[in-house]
Order: C-alpha cells, then sequence, then structure tokens
C-alpha cells in the first residue's frame, strides 16, 4: 500500500549522520477487493529518549558530555 519513514540523528565522533528508518504499511488484499474497510497496519515507531525528537541517545549524551566539559553556561537575560 504504502510507507512511513522517520530519520534520527546520531553522533558518531567528528561525524554525524542521518539514520533513516522505513516501516511498511499493510492492509489486507481480500478486504481491499471485496470492499470491506480494512485497519491499515505498521510497525510501532522506534523509542526515542524525548518525544517527538530526532535526536538519537548518543547525540544527546555528546551534546551533554560537551556542555559540561567546556563549561558552556546558559545566557542569562538579567541586564
Amino acid at each position: 500500500m504504502s510507507e512511513s519513514s522517520s530519520e534520527a540523528l546520531e553522533f558518531v565522533p567528528a561525524h554525524i549522520k542521518v539514520i533513516k528508518t522505513i516501516r511498511p504499511k499493510y492492509t489486507c488484499r481480500h478486504c481491499e477487493q471485496e470492499g470491506i474497510d480494512c485497519v491499515v497496519k505498521s510497525a510501532p515507531m522506534p523509542a526515542s529518549p524525548i518525544p517527538k525528537s530526532i535526536a538519537t541517545v548518543s547525540l544527546l549524551s555528546q551534546i551533554i558530555t560537551c556542555k559540561y566539559q567546556f563549561g558552556c553556561k546558559r545566557p542569562s537575560n538579567d541586564t
């Protein structure tokens, strides 16, 4: 029938790559031919550490490590 896809970013030291996950969608061919309402089935999305984010665990751990390694501080709005 069709498929849905998702992408995630993963950190590899000095290299960032996009990981594309393709999840095929299936439906009952017999039900389609008979005109019966059928349910479209697809595999569940892979688990994500932050909902609706494309960052993987490796990318998040790199960001957190660099933040503390280099002492990056959040800018304050105090004037």
